[in-house]
């Protein structure tokens, strides 16, 4: 037996110290990441067989059959007098083009008027963007010559009245 100076044992004849590792964090990460996705995975399968067999089950059902409405009888509307029902004296004429958005719209419109036409925005409904309309024309033979210019520099244009 070794002995150092202060009488003790050396670390030669010392037990050895048991060093246990430090878990890694990034397995732990990899191990959780893992089974969140396997868990995902079972839910959506089963959420989609349940779909499916749902599905299936009810193609084999036959339709319900609702019982039809009873049909109505409808007196006919008076017949219209000629006379009443007159046409527009002058409808308002006007070509419409393309509208791309609030910005392009006024340079467009700028470049229309340079050109000498007429133009101006009409809004329409919030899911529609917005028209450009050229005119109104007095008669439709001026709306017809009008487009058949705008279609010769390439500008489409269709009538709306």
């Amino acid at each position: 037996m070794a002995s150092t100076d202060c009488g003790q044992i050396s670390d030669s004849a010392a037990p050895a110290e048991t060093v246990e590792p430090r878990p890694d964090p990034a397995a732990k990460l990899r191990l959780r990441l893992f089974f969140s996705f396997a868990i995902t995975v079972t839910i959506g399968l089963t959420l989609a067989g349940w779909y499916v067999g749902g599905r299936i089950s009810a193609a084999d059902q036959p339709p319900a059959v609702t019982p039809a409405a009873p049909v109505l009888e409808v007196a006919a509307p008076p017949p219209v007098v000629a006379e009443l029902v007159q046409p527009p004296k002058n409808p308002e004429l006007y070509l419409q083009v393309a509208a791309l958005d609030p910005l392009k719209d006024v340079h467009y419109i700028r470049e229309l008027e340079a050109r000498g036409y007429h133009a101006r925005v009409e809004p329409s409904a919030d899911t529609e963007p917005a028209s450009i309309l050229i005119g109104p024309f007095p008669d439709r033979a001026e709306l017809e010559q009008a487009q058949r210019k705008l279609a010769a520099k390439g500008i489409l244009a269709m009538e709306r009245p």
